[in-house]
C-alpha cells in the first residue's frame, strides 16, 4: 500500500514501534496493519494499550484525507488514552 505522506523540511526520523495508524486516501484505516473503523478505533486502542511500553501512536495518513478525519482520530487516540501522537511526514529533498 503506497501512502502519499506530507511533506516537512523539518522532519525528523523517530522510530516507534508500538501502534501505527494509517489513513489510506480512500479513508480506510489499519491499526497496525488491522482494518478498523471509526467508530471502533478507540476501544481497539484500549485494547492494546495496556500491552504497551510507550503510550504513543504513530499516525500516518494520506494527504489527501480531510483535516476534519485527521482530528478526529486525533481526539480518538487522545480520548483512549494515548500519551504521545507522531504525525508521520516525508522529507523534502532540497
Amino acid at each position: 500500500m503506497k501512502l502519499e505522506l506530507p511533506e516537512s523540511k523539518s522532519a525528523t526520523i523517530e522510530q516507534i514501534k508500538e501502534l501505527v495508524l494509517e489513513i489510506t486516501a480512500d479513508q480506510r484505516m489499519l491499526l497496525n496493519q488491522e482494518p478498523v473503523d471509526l467508530d471502533h478505533l478507540e476501544g481497539k486502542i484500549k485494547m492494546l494499550l495496556p500491552n504497551l511500553a510507550e503510550k504513543s501512536l504513530v499516525l500516518k495518513a494520506d494527504r489527501s484525507v480531510p483535516h476534519g478525519t485527521v482530528v478526529k482520530v486525533m481526539d480518538i487516540a487522545k480520548l483512549s488514552g494515548i500519551e504521545k501522537l507522531v504525525i508521520a511526514t516525508r522529507a523534502v529533498n532540497e
